[in-house]
């Protein structure tokens, strides 16, 4: 519940311009995560106390997190909706985006509503995807976070150990199996170094079938160090249909999240770059104050985006196994 400050001054004394402010009321939401299978149903609670900025990607990892605890990941995600309660009144609010979510919040922040939930509908397939490229494709996909912009990314550090040399070989043996092909091991050591970028971008976009797509960009010596590719279809290689460089020139910024390095000692200073497209990978974006050249933010950057500071919490030990 909300305060009352009284203050009262004495004659003479000095009433101050600026009335103290109250510190805000911290405004929770309820995360409830249902999960159906078959006639089971599991479900899963949380609590989430809202930041000023960014509420929905907070809510979404909060949500993900249940689901992980629950042994649920790589379950179908059927509808979203926030239900508000107030004394003797409820509404839901179904939730297709930040948007709509953000407006759900809006109407718990206005007093119009005391208690809120948001509650994410799951339905779990009996069976594990059999291909190893759906089981790839769906873990870069649950591996997707937002940032502040609400655009996705994958994170470096987990992308890297989702396309393992290991995982890699395992594609590649589907792939070979399929298409009546071979991969040598040398290839795939180098796709694992220079390339996994490029594999997942393919892999994102859903390109079928892909694995003579992947070879010729390997064949002509394409590999990460060529992204981003530019949209021209001047760059569009002859092996890629309009469509699928389309799709992955949309899907290539996801898995680019820019790593910032320190400055190297001959440097004075240093100064990144980068157009819109880029994704600057910061969780947390805060205004701490405006100037003459514009506005100051204070911001979070992913920990395993930045070489500048060697952090142990985002070393080999705090990487998640993926196993297919």
């Amino acid at each position: 519940m909300g305060g009352l400050e009284i203050l009262i001054y004495g004659p003479g004394s000095t009433v101050p311009t600026e009335i103290p402010k109250l510190p805000k009321e911290k405004i929770s939401l309820d995360i409830c995560v249902i999960v159906e299978q078959g006639l089971r149903q599991m479900v899963g609670h949380g609590r989430l106390d809202l930041p000023d900025s960014s509420p929905y990607p907070r809510a979404c990892e909060q949500r993900d997190s249940i689901i992980r605890n629950l042994g649920a990941s790589g379950s179908l995600l059927r509808s979203q909706r926030v239900i508000l309660k107030g004394i003797g009144d409820q509404v839901s609010r179904r939730i297709a985006n930040a948007i709509s979510f953000d407006q759900a919040v809006k109407e718990l922040r206005n007093g119009q509503f005391t208690y809120a939930t948001f509650e994410s509908t799951y339905s779990r397939t009996s069976q594990p995807p059999k291909t190893v490229r759906r089981r790839l494709l769906n873990a870069l996909i649950e591996a997707k976070v937002q940032d502040p912009e609400h655009r996705w990314f994958i994170p470096a550090h987990v992308l890297r150990n989702i396309l393992s040399e290991q995982n890699i070989t395992e594609l590649f043996r589907e792939i070979d199996k399929l298409e009546a092909s071979t991969t040598d091991h040398k290839q795939i050591s180098r796709i694992s170094r220079d390339g996994f970028k490029l594999l997942a971008t393919v892999l994102l976009a859903d390109i079928k079938p892909f694995g003579c797509l992947l070879r010729q960009f390997w064949e002509h010596d394409i590999y990460d160090a060529a992204l981003p590719f530019n949209v021209s279809d001047d760059h569009r290689p002859f092996f890629c249909s309009p469509l699928q460089y389309d799709h992955i020139c949309t899907f290539q910024w996801q898995t680019m999240a820019v790593e910032l390095e320190g400055a190297k000692p001959s440097d004075l200073n240093t100064v990144h770059r980068y157009n819109a497209q880029w994704i600057i990978p910061f969780v947390e974006k805060h205004k701490v104050g405006s100037g003459g050249f514009g506005d100051v933010y204070k911001v979070k950057l992913a920990p395993s985006h930045q070489k500048i500071y060697e952090l142990p919490s985002v070393g080999a030990s705090s990487i998640p196994r993926i196993d297919l």
